[in-house]
């Protein structure tokens, strides 16, 4: 009884290290999928550049803002389009004195742009809050605490620094939303087109000590090298090639069917898609989402576990 309990365990210790596994590998592919589309559509930047607009509600300021020569010179090209810079070509970082910087030589700028007889020199906290237009918000917070700026320049510079780090950091959360999104788009994307089906593959894991034996070790391969990626997408995938990946092998396909009001085409027949088949692909996509380190520390410990359990060989030696 002992020894069928012992082997039960194991069994279950052996499918979960075969799922993680494949969550593993699956999840570095989303991973260089959602960073290659993130760096091609410029995401970190449009995000940036969305709020900053935000910040600098004084539209003549925030025009400005981005054409002074010291954004531009951090921008991707620091080239202007149509005179503006646009959201994919505004840079990916602004250290907050840079953008203290840019904020006075925009105010010059704007002073400038307004054609005035005699244009008044922003060279204090009290003038950039005045020419930003109290009435805004980034005027407003700059009248608040620029109160004797002239005296007290260095706290009011930090105050404003700190102010963007800030919002800097509330950029980092909204960049890291939408690249979550868009990792779970990717994550359901790759479960759909590869068919893995946390279900199935389960099911298969536990009913084939051969294919068990085949991803614990693959496991325990890749825990020993660290996690490190072996190559390009199809060698990852290949380390899971055992698993029943794909459609064509799916008994849920038909070739023939002609009759099926709910399902979606596979090659040249249709998979019935149900209930079961959803969930499972469901849990795939937010297994993968949760990102690589997550499943390689998963990993290791399991390993571990299954290294160090009752009845192992080492325990024997001792």
């Amino acid at each position: 009884m002992r020894k069928g309990a012992r082997m039960f365990t194991t069994t279950i210790i052996d499918v979960a290290i075969g799922l993680i596994l494949t969550y593993l590998v699956l999840s570095l592919v989303c991973v260089s999928i959602t960073e290659a589309i993130g760096s091609a559509l410029r995401l970190r930047a449009r995000v940036l550049f969305s709020e900053i607009n935000r910040l600098l509600d004084d539209t003549d300021l925030r025009e400005t803002f981005w054409e002074t020569p010291i954004i531009r010179s951090v921008s991707r090209d620091g080239r202007l389009r149509d005179g503006k810079v646009v959201g994919r070509k505004a840079p990916s970082y602004i250290h907050a004195r840079t953008f203290v910087s840019g904020l006075f030589a925009a105010a010059e700028l704007a002073e400038k742009n307004r054609n005035l007889p005699e244009p008044h020199p922003v060279t204090t906290f009290r003038d950039l809050a005045n020419s930003a237009g109290e009435d805004t918000i980034f005027g407003g917070v700059l009248a608040q605490v620029a109160g004797d700026a002239d005296a007290r320049a260095d706290t009011v510079r930090a105050y404003v620094e700190d102010w963007f780090d800030t919002t800097m950091e509330r950029t980092a959360g909204v960049f890291k939303r939408w690249m979550q999104l868009i990792s779970f788009l990717i994550a359901l994307a790759i479960a759909v087109v590869l068919n893995a089906d946390t279900i199935r593959i389960a099911g298969a894991l536990w009913s084939d000590e051969v294919l068990r034996s085949q991803l614990v070790s693959v496991a325990e391969q890749t825990v020993q090298s660290e996690g490190e990626a072996p190559g390009s997408v199809n060698d990852m995938i290949d380390l899971i090639r055992p698993l029943p990946l794909g459609w064509s092998g799916d008994p849920l396909l038909r070739q023939d069917d002609t009759t099926a009001t709910t399902g979606m085409l596979a090659g040249a027949g249709t998979v019935l898609v149900t209930p079961y088949k959803l969930i499972g692909l469901v849990i795939t996509a937010f297994a993968l989402s949760l990102g690589a380190p997550f499943w390689f520390d998963l990993l290791s410990r399991f390993v571990s576990i299954r290294g160090t359990g009752p009845g192992r060989d080492d325990d024997k030696k001792r």
